[in-house]
Parts: structure tokens; sequence; C-alpha cells
């Protein structure tokens, strides 16, 4: 678990060993108390927050891509690259925020 993180497109992304039902993973995360994109849990993605957001931009996803299943989420772990430069990259905040997520992503294993 989380051996694959890096970033990708500015985002901390992670393959998922694993296929997904999203309507479960909808089910879990409406009764944990979250929100989601995507109520009903059909397609092939679904994104996630902590706080309703009217234009359906959450933070955490997880998508289908060429038959595989991705997990994605803004990072939190920079380094200073240069003087007035950070640069992203997948670290101990990236980790934490996988093992939190983890369980609901099992829940939805098919």
């Amino acid at each position: 678990m989380g051996s694959n993180l890096g970033i990708y497109q500015g985002q901390v992304r992670m393959q998922i060993p694993f296929e997904l039902d999203l309507k479960r993973l909808t089910v879990a995360l409406k009764e944990a108390g979250y929100y989601v994109h995507n109520e009903n849990g059909e397609g092939t993605s679904q994104g996630w927050g902590r706080a309703y957001d009217r234009e359906g931009y959450y933070p955490y996803w997880v998508y289908e891509d060429k038959g595989a299943w991705f997990f994605a989420f803004p990072p939190e772990d920079y380094k200073q690259t240069g003087p007035e430069r950070l640069s992203a990259y997948a670290g101990t905040e990236a980790r934490s925020e996988v093992d939190h997520w983890w369980p609901y992503l099992e829940l939805a294993r098919y």
C-alpha cells in the first residue's frame, strides 16, 4: 500500500492494486459524513471531501484509466529546490493520507 506514490499532473497519485466498486465507496464515504461528487456512485470516477462544494471540486479522487484504478489528491509535502521555489513530492504527509483513506478503498474492493 502506498509504495507507488508519485506526483502526476500536480497531484499525488497512487495506482490501486485492485478494481473498485464506486457504489460501495460512495455509501461508505457518505455514512462517514463526507460529501461526494457523484451521489449515486455510478461511472468511473468519484470525488469527495470533508465539506460540500457546489462545483464538485473535491480534494480526493479515485478514477479508472485504461483499466487501472488510481487514487489522487493534492500534495502537502514540499521541498525547497531554489531560493524562491518549492517542489511537491510524495512524502510522509502523502503516506498519512493514503493510510487514512485506505480502509475506504478496501471496503470498495471488487
